[in-house]
């Protein structure tokens, strides 16, 4: 029976359940950090306008190789520009370029999202993106 008169039985209770709160805290805190630090971060993930007047998108710079690239947009595959391809390995600060739809204007608001495999590494709506060339 713990004596509640008493500070030291009080400090006794609640010392350990304090400190088990700040490490499972901490704990998650760790494992959501580590799972946000094995994805690539892309040093430049932006839209251009090439001389014609079509988007595509240019993903470069990834601090890690990503080794299935690919990207979509409202759904639909983008296809690379230098090759008829949907994905491609990029190596730890390279890049590749989609071509958008061609009847995408500057203000559409789908999003783009690219990805390695299955999973998702960055999503943005393509008229909040940064854009670049105009």
């Amino acid at each position: 029976m713990v004596d509640w008169h008493d500070p030291l039985a009080i400090l006794a209770v609640f010392v350990p359940i304090i400190g088990g709160i700040i490490a499972g805290w901490y704990y998650i805190n760790k494992i959501i950090q580590d799972k946000k630090d094995r994805k690539p971060k892309f040093e430049q993930f932006k839209r251009k306008k090439d001389t014609v007047g079509g988007w595509y998108i240019y993903v470069g710079a990834p601090s890690k190789p990503v080794r299935r690239c690919s990207a979509t947009f409202k759904g639909q595959k983008l296809q690379l520009r230098s090759k008829k391809a949907y994905d491609e390995t990029i190596p730890s600060g390279g890049g590749c370029n989609f071509d958008m739809p061609s009847d995408v204007s500057n203000d559409d608001d789908g999003f783009v999202i690219i990805r390695d495999g299955k999973k998702k590494l960055e999503k943005e709506r393509f008229n909040k993106m940064i854009t670049e060339g105009l």
